[in-house]
């Protein structure tokens, strides 16, 4: 419990209460985190069903469709993350490090059960 405690920003377990709220906030965030995490992974599954498929269009599409594709997971996911940290006043050391989790958690498990 200490390291988990440490990991997610928080000094030490909580105390008293304003490390008890530090501690509830830094796990809020990094569950934000993981959450940005899943929309980025949704949104490349989901354009990688879309995508073209097949020799039927040229390579200039494919290079410009591939391009807006991480276009658009960039700026869903820079939003995201700027609204953890902006509106929503979620510490940023779990935030980033619970989208960082999720992000090599989602290539491990590409990684495990092998890339098609």
């Amino acid at each position: 419990m200490l390291f988990l405690a440490a990991a997610l920003g928080a000094p030490s377990l909580p105390a008293s209460p304003t490390s008890a709220a530090a501690f509830t906030w830094a796990v809020w965030g990094s569950i934000y985190g993981l959450g940005c995490a899943g929309i980025n992974a949704g949104l490349l599954a989901l354009r990688a069903r879309l995508g073209p498929k097949g020799p039927v269009r040229d390579a200039r599409a494919h290079l410009r469709f591939f391009y807006r594709s991480a276009v658009e997971r960039l700026v869903v996911v820079g939003a995201a993350l700027a609204a953890g940290m902006g509106p929503l006043r979620l510490p940023a050391l779990p935030l980033v490090g619970g989208f960082a989790a999720g992000q090599i958690a989602l290539v491990l498990s590409q990684l495990m059960r092998g890339i098609r």
